[in-house]
């Protein structure tokens, strides 16, 4: 996914806000753990700023899968411009399919299926490393 730096993402200093960097990357992680055809929250976002970035310049975001658990996943991102590293992130989900269990008897059977040692979860860890690298190109208009 790309984002293009315009003067309303911009801080007090000139550079990009490293809000907006945050917002990126966790929206390119949600991105890539919907590919897994789960629906996921934010629980935790960690990130680490390692270079500003300036008004115009674009930036790349990256994401993939690091670990699939029963109930969370943890993904990280890596943010680009111009071919340097400039933030890297990590975010833990929940899976929400557990809350819609309780109240849909038909979710508590898929969760069941996919909780099952051996069968589902095992082919979608695969599919993960296979897979779930994602990088996606959207860029203005």
């Amino acid at each position: 996914m790309e984002l293009l730096i315009t003067d309303n993402l911009l801080n007090t200093y000139g550079t990009c806000h490293g809000g907006a960097l945050s917002a990126l990357a966790d929206m390119v992680m949600g991105i890539a753990l919907r590919t897994l055809k789960v629906k996921v929250v934010t629980v935790e976002l960690s990130m680490n700023y390692l270079q500003p970035v300036q008004l115009g310049q674009v930036l790349m975001a990256t994401s993939s899968v690091i670990h699939q658990g029963r109930r969370t996943i943890v993904a990280e991102t890596e943010l680009h411009c111009q071919d340097n590293l400039v933030a890297k992130g990590k975010g833990t989900f929940f899976l929400w399919l557990g809350l819609i269990a309780t109240k849909n008897s038909r979710a508590k059977k898929n969760l069941q299926l996919i909780t099952k040692p051996g069968s589902v979860t095992a082919r979608i860890n695969i599919y993960v490393i296979s897979v779930h690298k994602l990088a996606l190109f959207v860029g203005p208009s």
